[in-house]
């Protein structure tokens, strides 16, 4: 997996750009799953997809023309597997080329150039030991869209490169020790052999049947499960689950739990202190029922009370009405971001910040918000520059810190992006979701030793973090 000095400096120069807008829009819209990743997940991921799309070579088949959407939702999915590896350079470099249909296609169809001779029957994609990966568009979009089901074209076939790095696809993908692989042995084929027992005997079984073709289909299918259904593969096949885990080094189970609501709306000055949203949750919900009804004052407070019950949709609509009444209102503006942000709703976030700032210019919660839309848009030298205006003004500011942190993860600036969340966790030293971010950055810095402290620091300050087998 190592690349020429010109391959690396080719994907420097092609990270510094700036992520296309519309290619955000696409993994909002299109994959579901890239909503539920932490932000540094969100960010390296982002990384790998402008790395896939521009290093392989994309071709339409039967007449489908391909355009941006088909390639980032492709690339995105693929990724997918990739975000934990250790090797930050290795992008699938094996596969030179995306063959796409339009929908399900005959293996006969196949560009003869590949030498292939299969039976003509209908299929939605292949994957070769050293040739093309060939998808249907049509179920690839399909299982982007779903992204629930276990039933994912894109990362079965991509799962099959993965086993076939070691140049065979037979179940068992390189490992990084011989005790692993015996372990892995030794399981694979306890489940698998479970799996086709329970089929012949009739009985229900979580994973598709296609998995009892053979290993190889047992390993891809499974992936397929590990990204869409994590939990329920965890419960039912808790072992296998975690060897899966470890080869992935990432638990799709927790993202849910680690994709948490941003604090940047207010600052970590006391970590000793309650929230002031948990200080004012009654007494919000007191005044909102003394306040004339249908009043801006009367929206407003009633938008702080449903944000703080994570109902940010909800607030977002009161919000409006809010500012329907009083458009001059900065701060309902604001709040309106944050809640956009949470909901990762990042344009319209951006947009309500640059109108609370436009009406008070030294609004410092509206820079510290408009720095996590930037961060989520990927629009890393504005966020980095918001948290800059943020921490310029308030030293102590553990949110805006956190958000330039996860800004130059975003550039690869992964050394400062590690003094960021150390300034974080000095002046938040109880959220636990700096430690992960930390742990993230070292681990892109090889510095797996203090990654794995850090996590272990992360799951102690928040157990919601800790997967459910440590």
């Amino acid at each position: 997996m190592v690349l020429g000095w010109f391959k690396k400096r080719r994907r420097r120069q092609l990270l510094r750009e700036p992520f296309p807008r519309e290619w955000w829009e696409h993994l909002q819209h299109n994959l579901p799953l890239y909503r539920s990743l932490p932000p540094p997940l969100q960010i390296r991921l982002r990384d790998l997809v402008r790395i896939f799309v521009a290093e392989k070579e994309w071709v339409g088949c039967n007449g489908l023309e391909l355009t941006d959407e088909i390639r980032v939702t492709i690339a995105a999915q693929a990724c997918l597997l990739l975000l934990g590896f250790d090797d930050a350079d290795f992008c699938y470099d094996g596969v030179a080329t995306i063959l796409v249909y339009p929908g399900a296609f005959a293996t006969a169809d196949l560009p003869n150039t590949l030498g292939l001779v299969s039976p003509e029957m209908p299929t939605y994609g292949e994957a070769w030991q050293r040739g093309p990966v060939v998808l249907s568009w049509e179920h690839a979009a399909e299982g982007a869209r779903h992204g629930d089901d276990g039933r994912n074209l894109v990362i079965h076939e991509f799962a099959h490169q993965i086993d076939g790095l070691d140049g065979h696809m037979g179940g068992t993908p390189p490992l990084p020790s011989g005790q692993l692989e015996q372990r892995w042995q030794e399981v694979l084929e306890s489940e698998y052999g479970r799996l086709v027992r329970h089929l012949q005997q009739g009985r229900p079984t979580l994973l598709d049947p296609y998995a009892a073709t053979n290993r190889a289909e047992f390993f891809a299918v499974s992936t397929e499960f590990f990204f869409e259904r994590p939990a329920e593969l965890s419960r039912h096949h808790p072992e296998w689950y975690g060897l899966l885990r470890e080869l992935y080094r990432i638990d799709p189970a927790h993202w849910s739990g680690t994709t948490r609501p941003l604090t940047g709306g207010r600052r970590d000055d006391d970590d000793d202190a309650p929230h002031p949203a948990q200080i004012l949750r009654e007494p919000n919900a007191a005044i909102a029922a003394r306040l004339a009804p249908g009043t801006a004052d009367a929206w407003f407070t009633q938008a702080v009370a449903e944000m703080n019950d994570g109902r940010y949709a909800e607030a977002v609509a009161s919000l409006t009405r809010a500012i329907h009444l009083a458009s001059d209102d900065g701060e309902a503006y604001q709040h309106r971001g944050l809640a956009h942000v949470r909901l990762g709703q990042y344009a319209e976030a951006l947009s309500d910040c640059d109108q609370a700032l436009q009406i008070d210019p030294g609004d410092i919660d509206a820079y510290r918000t408009r720095a996590a839309a930037c961060v989520g848009l990927g629009q890393y030298d504005e966020a980095i520059a918001d948290a800059n205006r943020a921490i310029a003004r308030t030293r102590d500011d553990a949110e805006a810190y956190y958000q330039r942190g996860l800004a130059r993860m975003g550039l690869r600036l992964f050394s400062r992006a590690i003094g960021d969340f150390n300034q974080a966790i000095r002046f938040a030293p109880r959220r636990g979701e700096l430690y992960l971010a930390r742990s993230y950055a070292c681990d892109q810095l090889g510095r797996h030793r203090q990654a794995e402290a850090d996590r272990r620091e992360a799951y102690h300050r928040d157990p919601g973090l800790k997967p459910d087998d440590e």
